[in-house]
């Protein structure tokens, strides 16, 4: 899996792998003896952790309560429904920092989700930290979505149309690759050889020419686009 690599959960701003403090995860989805097992095994591993069914209800109450730092949402693949929960913690709690965990590889259902709104696609075959790094990566405001996913929305999805506001530098669309890999703005600083102020003016203007609000919208309207190669 792309920039996939044990790790421990972070609060935004610190790098992966560093924990400050507890991050708060909204465990939601999934039978409810296995999700309790899971919820069980993060906190163990230093999270905050509340569980609750995947309807839309129990988590946008869950979610209003909890205010979590990520939310992970277990589901067997990604349907209509899974769809709508997503773009009601986007749109009316704004919270982009939902993760997917998700039973069956469904590209074009990942697709579909990064649109919604979603942060992250990741299988449920993953090891446990595996599932830390991931949902570190998120809750810093990152997407993080497997290589072979992200191939297959390059065959299936990628349009021909223009960026609204204008084509992105070379140099823009390497910090869009590496924002998929799920890297912060130190790590794509370092591993391109910019600065770290550099990155983030980029991925600004990134958000601006894309005409999105977010990294994980700008990384689905470059694929759609087909900017990233």
């Amino acid at each position: 899996m792309t920039g996939m690599h044990p790790g421990y959960a972070r609060k935004p701003g610190t790098d992966a792998g560093v924990s400050d403090m507890a991050l708060k995860v909204l465990l939601a989805g999934g039978e409810a003896l296995l999700r309790e097992s899971l919820a069980g095994a993060l906190r163990a591993s230093g999270l905050q952790v509340k569980a609750c069914s995947a309807s839309v209800d129990d988590v946008v109450a869950a979610a209003s309560q909890l205010v979590p730092d990520a939310i992970v949402c277990s589901v067997a693949t990604i349907d209509g429904g899974v769809l709508d929960l997503v773009r009601v913690l986007h749109e009316k709690l704004a919270r982009g920092n939902v993760l997917l965990v998700v039973g069956r590889s469904d590209p074009a259902g990942a697709y579909h989700a990064l649109l919604a709104g979603a942060a992250g696609y990741v299988p449920c075959t993953m090891g446990l930290d595996q599932l830390l790094h991931a949902v570190a990566v998120v809750a810093a405001g990152h997407c993080l979505f497997p290589a072979g996913v992200l191939t297959d929305l390059l065959r299936g999805e990628r349009g021909r149309r223009p960026l609204v506001e204008g084509d992105l530098t070379r140099r823009q669309v390497r910090i869009l690759g590496a924002i998929c890999q799920g890297l912060s703005d130190r790590q794509i600083a370092r591993a391109l050889g910019l600065s770290e102020p550099l990155v983030k003016s980029e991925v600004k203007a990134i958000l601006r020419k894309t005409g999105t609000r977010n990294r994980a919208e700008a990384v689905a309207t470059a694929l759609q686009r087909g900017v990233i190669n």
